[in-house]
């Protein structure tokens, strides 16, 4: 059985299709019509309506649930996203994390439980603190923070050491750890 979390109030904010390549994805509207035709929309079972990456992240199984390990790459980028819901955290086999271009103020610490993440886009955001616990994701090659302004580097990220690519441009750093 699959868990079903309820709707939250971030899900408006995401109206992208999940394509049947096991990838969330969000073009916004002068990509979306270039990449029509690019894959189908996997539609729901039950009502045969296409299911956006909200409804992947709602309906993600728990740890441990046959199919939690399904979604490796979820992109919202350009959705203004103001909070994450928290559903995402279930995706423990997610790889890529695309949340670029949008209104987050704030990464939770439950960032943490994504430990198989390796590529994290939080560019051109409002985040002026990463959580420590960001030290967690030990898999993590790729993190692009560049246009969070008055961004905070915790000294956390020293022990991030698979990372490969660090973006840090235009945040207006005054140290780095």
């Amino acid at each position: 059985p699959v868990a079903v979390l309820a709707a939250e109030a971030v899900a408006d904010d995401f109206h992208a299709r999940f394509s049947a390549t096991g990838r969330a994805s969000n073009p916004p509207a002068a990509r979306h019509a270039a990449s029509a035709g690019k894959g189908a929309a996997t539609a729901s079972a039950s009502s045969g309506t296409p299911m956006t990456p909200v409804d992947e992240v709602k309906n993600a199984p728990a740890q441990g649930e046959r199919g939690a390990a399904s979604l490796h790459s979820v992109d919202v980028a350009g959705f203004n996203l103001k909070r994450l819901p928290t559903a995402l955290w279930r995706l423990v086999s997610l790889r890529v994390l695309d949340l670029s271009t949008n209104a987050i103020t704030k990464v939770p610490m439950a960032i943490c439980c994504l430990r198989e993440l390796q590529t994290l886009d939080l560019s051109h955001n409002y985040v002026h603190v990463l959580p420590e616990s960001i030290m967690h994701l030990e898999d993590l090659e790729v993190l692009r923070l560049g246009g969070n302004r008055g961004l905070l580097i915790p000294d956390a990220l020293g022990a991030l050491w698979q990372l490969k690519e660090l973006c840090l441009n235009h945040c207006d750093l005054d140290t780095v750890p």
